[in-house]
């Protein structure tokens, strides 16, 4: 289909028309926030992440940011993370974490989060043409911009994805739109 094409299809026919050309392959679902901390929850936590890697066995997920929520102790490491997550880690699977703004930046030392002790990052895809870029929104500085700049135009991959805990755009009442920070990436 023509750009003019694409352009005048609403979201539900984009999302057929994906849908229907795009087998999915690696990432299915971007997970952050709080997680609770009772077991229980976290109980039924791990069998919906069993059952969502049925149908779909990925191979990393993206931390979209507000990675821990509140203290960030030791134990909280474990207690927010690997304990919930303990099903994905033990099959696996690699999280690659952004910051957000609850996050203590102390955590791109962390080495479950494949952060390699940086603010932003990029990786390549276990399979296909993709790098994902792992962006700081909430510092996007010159430093960033021109590292960001130089990266995509670096990579040969056929797919570039930026990841990022603010929203460019967001029908979200309370934490809308990032005005300011689209208007630096775009």
């Amino acid at each position: 289909a023509d750009d003019d094409e694409r352009r005048a299809r609403n979201p539900e026919e984009l999302h057929r028309m994906v849908a229907d050309h795009l087998q999915p392959r690696g990432l299915t679902a971007g997970f952050g926030g709080m997680i609770a901390l009772v077991d229980g929850m976290i109980h039924q936590l791990t069998e919906r992440l069993e059952a969502a890697r049925k149908p779909c066995p990925f191979t990393f997920t993206l931390m979209l940011g507000d990675n821990l929520y509140g203290s960030e102790r030791p134990d909280d490491f474990v207690d927010k993370f690997e304990r919930p997550y303990k099903v994905l880690l033990d099959a696996g699977v690699k999280f690659y974490a952004a910051l957000g703004n609850h996050d203590d930046p102390n955590q791109r030392f962390y080495k479950p989060f494949n952060m390699n002790g940086e603010r932003y990052y990029s990786f390549k895809a276990p399979q296909g043409s993709v790098r994902f870029f792992a962006l700081d929104s909430n510092y996007m500085d010159k430093a960033q911009l021109d590292w960001l700049e130089k990266e995509l135009a670096a990579s040969d991959s056929e797919w570039k994805i930026c990841f990022f805990h603010h929203p460019l755009y967001s029908s979200g009442d309370t934490h809308g739109s990032d005005t300011a920070l689209r208007e630096q990436l775009e």
